[in-house]
């Protein structure tokens, strides 16, 4: 299916509702500009997981059926008005000997219950070894997730006349890198660099809302919609990280931002030139600095992970969430999480879309190791300085491996 014939693909899951006739039924979906329909069956993927025998037993995804409402949607209104009916899949976790990636998934459907403890430990875990993992299970509506994906194409697929009505100044806006420079901020824009848009979403002050673009008309209300559950996540996931150092649940989050919370997004388009003229760019090899990144990605491969010298691919999930370690949590947690570094490359026969949300930290927020962290076995590793100093050496060396953190050494 495709995005450009304004087709967007959006499912929703019941529990195996059925109909009178004792079958379940599907209905289309119809939105956008152009009120074209179509309907998004979710498929099964083999993942590679770190397996947990006490699961309880979860229906596989070939075997859950679902029904899509049909209904119109303006511009102005919510998005997952479409998966009004919607209830998350809860996917089998299955570890398949054949995957080329070995990063953890965690299903955390858990955390609020007896599994917590466990879940966390494993989290922790591979925070300390990997720093990447996936999440299944979250909480969030795949619908709103979808709707997200989709809207976020059709901004990447107007004229450039049309995007550079939000050209990049400073970091905020649309990118691409025929403009590397414009925005003087050092290297971090320099050429090859894939086309991408960066916009803060909180605080949502009107300086920040326009920044957004006006087209397509829905692009504002779902993506905010999206980045307000986002933001609930991240805190999830933190108070998680923040318990398994021994500190209190909302430790890291005080830590790292202000009660309003800082967060940012990344949507990278990596074009498909048919033509094989020009090139789609790449996010260069890099660590992000902030504290949490939860990467929204479609199915098409291309994230990769240096673990121990050696670059490995991270398979995206359908459904999941890819989430990273920052280096603002590295420097906190005294290095005990590793902010890992990654890449993005472009597919060499289709296009790919990532999206990374950021969590943290406040210009104005002080970072260094927690001194509860601290003793006479575990002196500070990193030296002190405000969030704000941090990010100008990051943006102004550009993406450039894990010299950021090599920086902030003792």
């Amino acid at each position: 299916m495709n995005v450009r014939a304004s087709i967007s693909l959006v499912h929703s899951i019941s529990s195996q509702a059925p109909t009178n006739n004792g079958t379940t039924s599907f209905k289309q979906v119809a939105w956008g500009k152009s009120g074209a329909s179509a309907l998004y069956r979710h498929s099964r993927a083999s993942i590679a997981v770190i397996s947990r025998s006490n699961l309880p037993h979860i229906d596989p995804l070939s075997k859950l059926r679902g029904k899509i409402s049909k209904m119109k949607l303006s511009a102005g209104e919510s998005q997952t008005k479409i998966c009004a009916d919607h209830r998350e899949a809860r996917a089998e976790v299955i570890a398949d000997k054949h995957a080329d990636t070995k990063v953890p998934v965690f299903d955390i459907s858990g955390l609020e219950g007896a599994e917590r403890k466990l879940i966390s430990q494993q989290i922790a875990d591979t925070s300390e070894s990997w720093g990447i993992f996936q999440i299944v299970n979250h909480g969030i509506d795949p619908c709103l997730m979808q709707a997200a994906k989709d809207v976020s194409k059709e901004f990447f697929y107007l004229p450039d006349e049309e995007k550079m009505k939000i050209k990049v100044v400073g970091i905020e806006g649309w990118n691409h890198s025929k403009l590397a420079g414009v925005s003087g901020e050092g290297k971090l824009y320099k050429p090859g660099t894939v086309e991408h848009l960066y916009l803060v979403q909180s605080p949502d002050t009107q300086e920040h809302l326009e920044r957004y673009p006006r087209n397509p008309p829905a692009y504002r209300t779902t993506i905010l919609e999206y980045a307000k559950k986002l933001k609930v996540l991240h805190e999830k996931l933190i108070a998680v990280l923040s318990e398994m150092l021994g500190l209190k649940p909302d430790a890291l989050t005080l830590a790292i931002t202000t009660p309003v919370g800082n967060v940012t997004m990344r949507t990278n388009f990596y074009a498909f030139n048919a033509d094989g003229k020009g090139s789609p760019g790449v996010c260069h090899a890099h660590t992000d600095p902030g504290g949490l990144t939860i990467l929204l990605a479609d199915d098409v491969p291309g994230l990769e992970v240096n673990k121990d010298g050696r670059w490995v691919p991270v398979n995206p999930i359908p459904g999941a969430f890819i989430v990273n370690i920052g280096d603002v949590l590295e420097i906190l947690s005294n290095g005990r999480y590793k902010s890992v570094e990654h890449r993005g490359l472009p597919s060499q026969t289709e296009e790919r879309l990532t999206m990374a949300s950021f969590y943290g930290g406040s210009h104005e927020v002080i970072i260094g190791p927690l001194p509860e962290l601290l003793d006479e076995k575990h002196p500070p590793r990193y030296r002190t300085c405000s969030f704000g100093d941090y990010i100008a050496d990051f943006v102004k060396a550009g993406l450039d491996g894990k010299n950021g953190l090599e920086r902030m050494k003792l």
